[in-house]
């Protein structure tokens, strides 16, 4: 499992990478809430032990009191052992953040201080995208301005989504997000992106015609 925030919880010691191991102490919830905040991994989602392939896989002991007295894991840890089972936890915060980014097809568009701007009429794209850790999922685009809300939705392909725009106009400018949502272990989890401001700017029509005029007058100027 690609995610720092889920999977079998293991630590280093003495140089050794290994599974940890709950010594005299039940396992429960409150236990993982206190691994994920110290793994600054958000709040605890599910806990459960899975056996392992390997009889007698050597693992490191911790005093999850400890653990829960919010000591650091390392200063928990009590010794070493042999276990035929590991702990698997899961934490709110297995999805990386999201990016959200833009350009215009017509290539007029132009990155500012507070966000992004294309030209009226312009064609224009907005493309979400998440570090390939899980396959699947879906991005939901979320549109805010002061009067409206919508919601686009489309399935990620390779980690990435395209949201494509016609006819840039006033309707369009405002606040985007992407919000990329994937079902995993039978649970649903979401992570949102920073938002992206979107203004209008000038007219992609009368700026394709004065470009227009500009090269006509270079040919004649040319021509004499």
């Amino acid at each position: 499992m690609a995610s720092r925030c889920a999977g079998i919880l293991e630590m280093k010691n003495q140089r050794e990478w290994r599974p940890v191991h709950a010594s005299s102490f039940e396992w429960d919830q409150d236990a993982t809430a206190a691994v994920c905040r110290q793994l600054d991994c958000g709040s605890a989602v599910s806990t459960f032990e899975i056996g392992h392939q390997y009889l007698g896989r050597p693992v490191w002991l911790i005093n999850m009191s400890c653990v829960q007295s919010k000591s650091e894991l390392k200063k928990c840890l009590t010794g070493d052992a042999f276990s035929s089972d590991s702990r698997e936890i899961i934490c709110s915060d297995l999805l990386t953040q999201p990016n959200i980014s833009s350009f215009s097809t017509d290539g007029v568009s132009r990155a500012k201080q507070q966000g992004f701007q294309v030209l009226e009429g312009s064609n224009f794209t907005i493309t979400c995208s998440i570090k390939p850790h899980f396959p699947g999922g879906s991005f939901t685009l979320t549109f805010t301005t002061s009067n409206t809300a919508q919601n686009y939705t489309l399935p990620a392909v390779n980690h990435y989504t395209h949201f494509l725009f016609s006819a840039a106009d006033h309707t369009h400018r405002g606040e985007y997000r992407c919000v990329y949502r994937i079902y995993f272990f039978g649970l649903n989890f979401s992570s949102e992106s920073q938002p992206l401001h979107l203004t209008i700017g000038g007219n992609f029509t009368k700026n394709q015609t004065q470009k227009s005029d500009t090269d006509s007058l270079n040919i004649l100027t040319l021509q004499e």
